[in-house]
């Protein structure tokens, strides 16, 4: 048996051992950030399927999981492996992703008759809407997934009472819709098992790994508070350096180790600890969240020696006053101090900026563009209000929402849709600033090296 440290779960296997089957949606190849950035979503393994799939292992009775994706599959792939049969087949939602997770779920009805369990950031901020409007979805794990998913398997291989999981929504036998008990955040982040890498079997460009879980701050648009709560929490530096060990072990020292925090460096003696460990390692790494006001001279340093290739901060925009409404917690000139500690060192920063946050216009989309030329790169990509989120309720109590989705276009390809205008923003002017932004190849869905 296993027990959850903090939250004294305990988790009863059974002797029937069961086969798990998870499946990406994303014939898509693009997923929506929480800071509302676009990014092609094969480029690593799928963090939340091999936590989750890692824990299971450890506290149930597993005969195989396997995870399929759909991006570059047909249709016949697709039920070749459903037709393997399964238990349970995993789902994980995306907000751009619930209309073929939807699909797969009645494929996977009429093919083996598994259970479907959702999960994921969009199922955390709206899940029992997912269970109410498609039929295929049995179950929808909310919060953090790990313990709640392992008590799921042992609770249907014992026929036990699904009100008793924290975090599960599920229909009862009248089929209501029935939402759980939250379930508390693990504080000791060492119960979790490293994610299981050798479940993907695609080429991936980097190995992507997670040293905390959690931002403390409050950012208008981001729903990271809705899925993780604003506790900050770290795992051990040391299970940090013996996980990248074991990845090197597994793949060589061939890609770049990319840490996918939320932001990474909230605890600085925590940065400078994991440096320390990462520049015995003699690996390239790269961070894709990282707070530029937050960067000390120490810090910057401690990145060098470490190999540290890059990293990646949210600027959202260069007007104080769009910052202090966003609710950033910093200033352009703050933010521009700890770029330029980490430039002057070589390490290349990654500026990421949004258009169309409620107080933008078009003059402060000029403004960030103007600064978005002293970063080594810069992305910008359009404001899209996320459930949960300040920018949401503001847009839906203003009534700001469009009729239809105002399609962006470069090369008659739509590379991304605006869907809300505000009074001092009109969609025209939306047009324009985005235009502005793809005329300095700056526009986040643009390979324009291909176009």
């Amino acid at each position: 048996m296993a027990i959850s440290q903090s939250n004294n779960i305990l988790i009863r296997p059974t002797t029937q051992r069961v086969r798990i089957g998870f499946i990406i949606p994303d014939s898509n190849p693009t997923l929506l950030h929480s800071d509302n950035s676009l990014e092609y979503q094969f480029d690593s393994v799928h963090q939340g399927i091999g936590y989750v799939a890692a824990y299971a292992k450890e506290n149930c009775l597993i005969d195989e999981i396997q995870v399929f994706r759909t991006y570059g599959k047909s249709e016949k792939d697709l039920i070749d492996f459903l037709e393997q049969g399964w238990f349970i087949i995993g789902i994980p939602l995306s907000v751009l992703a619930i209309d073929e997770a939807a699909s797969i779920a009645e494929m996977t009805k009429s093919i083996c008759h598994a259970k479907v369990v959702v999960g994921g950031a969009e199922v955390t901020t709206n899940g029992e809407d997912a269970l109410r409007k498609n039929a295929y979805f049995d179950f929808a794990v909310f919060g953090e997934g790990e313990i709640t998913f392992s008590e799921l398997v042992n609770t249907l291989t014992n026929k036990g009472d699904f009100s008793k999981i924290k975090g599960l929504i599920y229909r009862n036998a009248e089929g209501q819709i029935c939402k759980n008990k939250p379930r508390g955040f693990e504080k000791n982040l060492e119960v979790f098992p490293y994610l299981d890498r050798t479940l993907f079997k695609y080429e991936y460009n980097y190995h992507s790994i997670i040293g905390t879980r959690g931002c403390p701050f409050h950012c208008t648009f981001c729903n990271s508070s809705a899925c993780w709560g604003h506790t900050y929490r770290l795992r051990d530096p040391s299970s940090i350096h013996k996980e990248i060990e074991y990845i090197l072990r597994l793949y060589g020292n061939e890609k770049i180790i990319s840490f996918q925090d939320d932001s990474f460096n909230i605890n600085k003696s925590w940065v400078l600890d994991v440096c320390r460990r990462l520049k015995t390692l003699n690996i390239s790494w790269w961070i894709r969240g990282l707070r530029a006001n937050l960067v000390t001279e120490d810090i910057a340093d401690a990145l060098v020696d470490s190999h540290c290739v890059g990293v990646a901060c949210g600027v959202e925009s260069a007007n104080n006053k769009c910052l202090k409404d966003i609710r950033k917690g910093t200033t352009i000139e703050a933010i521009m101090k700890g770029v330029e500690n980490l430039q002057s060192r070589g390490i290349p920063v990654l500026g990421q900026f949004i258009i169309g946050n409620h107080s933008d216009t078009l003059e402060t989309v000029k403004e960030s563009i103007e600064c978005a030329r002293q970063f080594s790169e810069a992305t910008f990509g359009i404001a899209f209000p996320i459930i949960k989120t300040f920018l949401y309720d503001y847009v839906k109590s203003n009534n700001l929402f469009l009729p239809e989705p105002v399609p962006i276009k470069f090369k008659n390809r739509t590379i991304s849709k605006i869907i809300f205008d505000t009074p001092q923003f009109s969609v025209k002017k939306r047009l324009e600033a985005a235009n502005l932004a793809i005329k300095e190849k700056f526009f986040h869905n643009i390979n324009y090296d291909e176009d």
